[in-house]
């Protein structure tokens, strides 16, 4: 995870790196209904350029691993596309369930991995990305291995 070493704190708008022995797994989240996964694109080794935000300061940045010992070498044993079904009711809508103009619309919410001894999933927290350590078992949550 990118951290933000100005504020110590995770840098949520940064890609989230999974590394799997020799290849890694980008996964982010920075608008509502988007969930990108990309393959050994980012190149960790490089220097992360300072951001200099004006008013708020210089914000300085290093990647760095999750510090969970519950994941760490940890062999994943199934990967999950974890799905979130929004729900809304819109009386003058066309599109209905069971007739009383309420809808839903399924978003790709997040990657889950479900380990020997563990499981850690990083999602879309809205228009940032965050980690979770355990599923979500509402009926909003569908989950897919893939």
């Amino acid at each position: 995870m990118l951290w933000n070493i100005t504020l110590d704190e995770w840098y949520k708008d940064a890609p989230v790196i999974v590394q799997v022995e020799d290849s890694q797994v980008e996964l982010c989240s920075n608008m509502n209904d988007l969930f990108s996964i990309t393959f050994n694109q980012i190149d960790r080794s490089l220097d992360i350029e300072p951001m200099d935000l004006a008013d708020i300061g210089v914000w300085h940045f290093e990647w760095r691993s999750i510090s969970e010992q519950d994941i760490v070498g940890r062999r994943i044993n199934e990967i999950e596309v974890i799905e979130y079904e929004f729900r809304t009711t819109n009386p003058s809508s066309k599109k209905s369930l069971n007739g009383l103009g309420r809808e839903a619309y399924s978003w790709l919410h997040g990657l889950g991995f479900n380990l020997d001894r563990g499981y850690v999933g990083v999602f879309n927290a809205l228009d940032e990305n965050d980690i979770t350590f355990h599923r979500t078992t509402t009926e909003e949550f569908h989950y897919i291995g893939i």
